[in-house]
């Protein structure tokens, strides 16, 4: 199953905040009410002009 944010599913929202120095941003992924139908591997995707990074999380 593949998110991609914006999503149409109203469970399913994303939480940005400044992160400890002006060039880092802290964000999340929130399910709410999670359903069996939600288990998977979620990556969240950071890319610009220095590069690209993603990191994974297994939901059970």
């Amino acid at each position: 199953k593949q998110v991609v944010y914006p999503t149409d599913d109203d469970r399913i929202s994303t939480l940005v905040r400044g992160g400890p120095n002006a060039h880092v941003l802290t964000s999340w992924l929130q399910i709410q009410s999670l359903q069996p139908i939600d288990q998977g591997t979620y990556t969240c995707v950071a890319s610009n002009t220095l590069g690209r990074v993603e990191k994974s999380c297994t939901v059970n």
